[in-house]
């Protein structure tokens, strides 16, 4: 199945993040949104008027309610380019 977002729009595959200490135990995830403000997530395809982004980058998106999308197992959340805040360095 092939998507292709329109205008400013991307389509960003969720990345799981774990909360592990130092020590090496797992803290369970926070179940409001007040404690976790921010996601982080790999463009996968942008629309044509995204400049910011390229396919293939890590994103930190500001936590809202983004349109969710289920390709196949993977998550999805389809965001406006605004509301990605920076991208990930991969060094």
């Amino acid at each position: 199945m092939r998507f292709q977002p329109r205008g400013y729009l991307t389509l960003i595959k969720m990345v799981d993040t774990c909360n592990q200490t130092q020590g090496g135990i797992y803290l369970p995830r926070p179940r409001d949104n007040q404690e976790m403000p921010t996601r982080l997530g790999q463009v996968l395809v942008v629309g044509e008027k995204v400049t910011k982004v390229k396919p293939g980058e890590r994103v930190v998106l500001k936590w809202s309610q983004h349109r969710r999308v289920r390709m196949g197992p993977i998550d999805c959340r389809i965001v406006h380019e605004k509301k990605i805040l920076g991208v990930m360095d991969g060094r």
